[in-house]
């Protein structure tokens, strides 16, 4: 059995906003990540990346899909993009002839009563008030904000020092 061979990285926060983090890996597809955008760990066993180096299979990995892979399947509440779905949709049934002038009025209005809803309670209570049909499907859950900042301010980084430490240039 061949021995674990275990890196450690480390980013500093050399501009405002930047973000540090530490990563800790093994060969065997273990990521381990503290930064001040959170805390994250995953672990692919080999079979999901194969029998080479796992800093090259990290090199691989899109946003998209490492996100969904460290948020663990926590969604966090996008109150400004379920507001503009509502919007968009009493636009599109109010055109089609759905709703009638006063009542697009009066559904268009109504999320001011809840607080544009701000959060997921506020949407849950306009569930109840509002008269659109199946209206739930409209609220937007999407990764973490932390996360989606890490991702994009901390792990670009990060790539770069794989590159670097495996002499590889980036696709």
């Amino acid at each position: 059995m061949s021995e674990v061979q275990v890196w450690r990285y480390a980013l500093r926060n050399d501009k405002p906003g930047e973000g540090w983090g530490v990563f800790l890996l093994d060969s065997n597809g273990m990521l381990a990540i503290a930064s001040d955008f959170g805390n994250y760990v995953y672990h692919w066993p080999s079979q999901g990346w194969g029998k080479g180096d796992f800093r090259a299979f990290l090199l691989e990995l899109d946003t998209c899909y490492l996100s969904g892979k460290l948020a663990g399947g926590a969604r966090e509440y996008q109150a400004d993009r379920t507001l503009s779905n509502i919007r968009e949709e009493i636009c599109r049934l109010r055109r089609e002839g759905y709703l009638k002038k006063d009542q697009a009025r009066c559904e268009w209005d109504l999320p001011r009563e809840f607080n544009n809803l701000r959060q997921s309670e506020d949407f849950g209570n306009w569930l109840e008030e509002t008269r659109l049909e199946e209206a739930w499907e409209w609220a937007v859950y999407d990764v973490p904000t932390q996360l989606m900042l890490f991702c994009q301010r901390v792990w670009p980084r990060f790539r770069e020092l794989l590159q670097s430490d495996l002499g590889t240039v980036a696709a």
